[in-house]
């Protein structure tokens, strides 16, 4: 039979475990109080701070606005949208305008605060949307609202203060172009009067008439050429006719119209037909005879002056045109010498015409160059007038236009009274308490823990080295026990 040995356990040594103990035991009360107390004394004694929170959204969309102006064109002037770029948004921009140190100061300024008792806003972007929220705190919740919406005020009167400068810049650069568009107009306008002062076109109408003048001459020379035409058909029909040329007729007209000339031929004939027959009753040197001779002689002169006078031609040439023709051929005469005439009135007409048209033609081209020039002068008015009024429009449209960089934010939530401080929070400060000191208690726990088993490993080895000595001794006794120690 196997004895057991026992060790006894040793009075000092449990003493010192339970002192040991409640030494620990201690430790972490204090220290769970420490916390604890600490905890709820800061949540008893924190300032309060409340915060008003607030959104705000920037518009979208764009916004275009196009005049017509009648003769001139178009003016356009457009509102892009602030999201139209994909590098930048403009709630970044407005963020960083909003903690700006100016309006914080125009800010705490307005509620007789100073930069640093005014603070500081929270300003967060809301992702995929138009949204700025903003939280302001305070240390009452009216402080806090205050606080927001004089934010709110300094930043508007920022943006109208930023908006009026680009404005006023867009302005001037306009007011610029709009000077020199107005000086650019003013010359041409200079430039289309004084052309016209110097040159004789006035208006369209004056080519106009004058064109119509020309068409109608036209028209009347095309009518008297054809009259001219008929005219020297029936002259050369009448020449055939009396064998004698258009000026032969008109000088045997001339002389056949002429009393004086006729009654000194009758006369010489008369005269040559009582010489006939006085040479066949007379020797040629009868007296009767011989006054007869010297009266013909007289009538001869008289018509060799009489035919110069006329025809600037002797009467032996007039004798050749037939004067002593019948009636019918008289007529025929004078036929021929009233178409002659007529031809004569319808040569001088078609050279008048001629005349009128060459004067008339070289009048209209110059009328035209000058025209060509007026008309480039005035569409250089045009333009000038078209841009001129396109600038002053787009002056007035762009008045408009004072959200083109700086959008207006519309106040989506008004800056709220909070109803409870959101600092100090009650619960994460018990969460927190609760955490140290659950953590606190496993430390001291596990220290205890480690103090307390570290001894007794330590004396083991003195066990090994007594117990084999204290069997030696007791060898072959029966019932034996280990001592107590």
């Amino acid at each position: 039979m196997t004895d057991t040995l026992r060790l006894p356990k040793s009075p000092s040594r449990s003493l010192a475990s339970w002192e040991s103990w409640k030494r620990y035991l201690g430790i972490g009360l204090i220290l769970n109080i420490t916390i604890w107390g600490t905890a709820l004394l800061y949540l008893e004694f924190a300032s309060r701070i409340y915060t008003s929170k607030s959104a705000v959204a920037l518009p979208r969309g764009g916004e275009q606005a196009q005049v017509n102006l009648p003769g001139v064109g178009s003016a356009t002037s457009s509102i892009q949208s602030p999201y139209n770029t994909g590098s930048a948004d403009p709630r970044e921009d407005y963020r960083y305008i909003a903690t700006s140190d100016p309006v914080l100061e125009a800010a705490a300024d307005s509620l007789d605060m100073s930069r640093g008792e005014f603070g500081r806003p929270l300003v967060s972007i809301v992702p995929n949307t138009m949204l700025m929220e903003f939280e302001f705190e305070g240390d009452t919740p009216e402080a806090a609202q205050f606080k927001l919406e004089a934010l709110y005020a300094a930043l508007t009167a920022r943006l109208d203060r930023l908006r009026e400068f680009e404005a006023a810049r867009k302005d001037e650069s306009l007011q610029s172009i709009l000077a020199s568009s107005q000086e650019k107009l003013e010359d041409a306008q200079q430039s289309l009067s004084n052309y016209k002062a110097r040159s004789e076109f006035s208006t369209d109408a004056q080519v106009e008439q004058l064109s119509s003048s020309i068409e109608q001459l036209r028209r009347e020379q095309v009518q008297t050429m054809a009259q001219l035409e008929q005219a020297n058909a029936n002259l050369n029909q009448l020449s055939n006719s009396l064998q004698l040329t258009p000026q032969q007729a008109t000088e045997a007209y001339k002389l056949q119209t002429d009393p004086y000339f006729q009654q000194l031929l009758r006369d010489y004939g008369e005269s040559s037909a009582a010489l006939v027959g006085l040479s066949s009753r007379y020797t040629s040197d009868n007296p009767t005879l011989l006054s007869e001779k010297a009266r013909q002689e007289e009538i001869q002169a008289a018509l060799e002056e009489r035919s110069q006078s006329l025809l600037n031609k002797p009467f032996a040439y007039a004798e050749q045109l037939s004067l002593y023709d019948s009636p019918s051929r008289q007529q025929l005469l004078q036929n021929l010498v009233t178409v002659q005439a007529d031809r004569q009135g319808f040569q001088a007409r078609v050279q008048l015409i001629d005349q009128q048209l060459a004067r008339l033609e070289n009048r209209l081209k110059t009328l035209t160059e000058q025209q060509s020039v007026v008309d480039e002068l005035r569409r250089d008015v045009q333009i000038a007038e078209a841009i001129f009024t396109s600038t002053l429009t787009q002056l007035d449209l762009r008045s408009s236009d004072v959200f083109g960089s700086y959008p207006q934010i519309q106040i989506i939530e008004e800056p709220s009274l909070p109803n409870s401080p959101s600092e100090p929070k009650p619960l994460f400060v018990l969460l927190g308490a609760t955490f140290g000191s659950t953590l606190l208690t496993l430390g001291v726990a596990s220290l205890w823990y480690r103090n307390h088993k570290l001894p007794s490993k330590r004396v083991q080895p003195a066990y090994s080295t007594l117990m084999p000595n204290w069997i030696e001794m007791n060898t072959g006794e029966t019932n034996s026990s280990f001592p107590t120690f």
